[in-house]
């Protein structure tokens, strides 16, 4: 599971019980999901144009994204944060 290291960073820092990360769900409850959502974190290593962030600009969610070629350009312009993920590991 791709995602472990994140988890065990949200365990780390003490989030647990505020970040909930939920996987693939049903295409009709993303609009949902996305606007009942603080912000939308897109920790990817590869996108082309990532659709989930194309979403969350439709609903004005704020994005932080890992900072690749297919979010750069998703969120240029709009308001969010791009971070490299060599800077998360050591900062988090």
């Amino acid at each position: 599971d791709g995602g472990n290291w994140l988890r065990e960073e949200i365990v780390r820092c003490g989030t647990a019980a505020r970040v909930q990360l939920l996987g693939g769900r049903p295409y009709d409850e993303i609009p949902s999901w996305i606007n009942a959502a603080d912000c939308l974190v897109m920790p990817s290593h590869a996108e082309g144009r990532p659709a989930l962030a194309l979403e969350a600009r439709n609903c004005r969610v704020p994005i932080v994204a890992t900072d690749i070629p297919g979010h750069r350009e998703t969120l240029e312009g709009y308001p969010g944060v791009v971070w490299s993920r060599t800077v998360l590991e050591y900062h988090v």
